[in-house]
């Protein structure tokens, strides 16, 4: 029983661009932002992953390059809920940093 409203594309463009956000959130420490774009086991995932990071003194330097394929791989109703996966393909520039400003990890 789908509900006529659903726009697939302008879901996609949606998604795509919460991807991107999460991604440099991610690379920034940006909590907040991650708090309100994930589900409470992947937050915690993401912050755990920050606290590590920052313990080190490491800091991470992404350039987003963009989004190469975004599609929906499946979606089913459980009760009231749409769940939509997609798969996304993107290319970005990553480095992480130590403390002194030395490339540890990426370019």
């Amino acid at each position: 029983d789908n509900d006529p409203s659903f726009d697939p594309k302008g879901f996609v463009d949606g998604a795509k661009m919460a991807y991107e956000m999460i991604v440099m959130a991610y690379a920034d420490g940006d909590r907040k932002t991650l708090k309100n774009l994930l589900s409470r086991e992947v937050y915690d995932g993401f912050v755990a992953a920050i606290g590590e990071r920052e313990a080190k003194s490491e800091k991470i330097q992404s350039s987003f390059v963009g989004i190469d394929k975004a599609d929906i791989v499946s979606a089913e109703m459980k009760g009231g809920e749409a769940h939509v996966t997609l798969r996304i393909i993107s290319e970005l520039i990553s480095a992480t940093r130590d403390q002194a400003g030395a490339v540890i990890d990426g370019d």
